[in-house]
């Protein structure tokens, strides 16, 4: 199924230029969100990093809270 949905793409994007094709993000680019929405962020460190800031992910309060 994959295969003929990506032969499809392709067969409809053969005529772009070079700057429309710089216009789609390809699946290798890193996966990106403003608002963290996969659920919660696993972070393995050792005990005595417990507080440290290098081992904390800094959150956004969104929709008002």
């Amino acid at each position: 199924m994959n295969r003929k949905k990506r032969l499809e793409f392709a067969k409809k994007q053969k005529d772009c230029t070079v700057e429309q094709w710089g216009n789609i993000m390809w699946s290798h680019e890193p996966r990106f969100s403003f608002i963290q929405d996969d659920g919660p962020t696993r972070i393995k460190r050792e005990p005595h990093e417990d507080m440290d800031p290098s081992c904390m992910v800094p959150t956004v309060q969104a929709n008002g809270g």
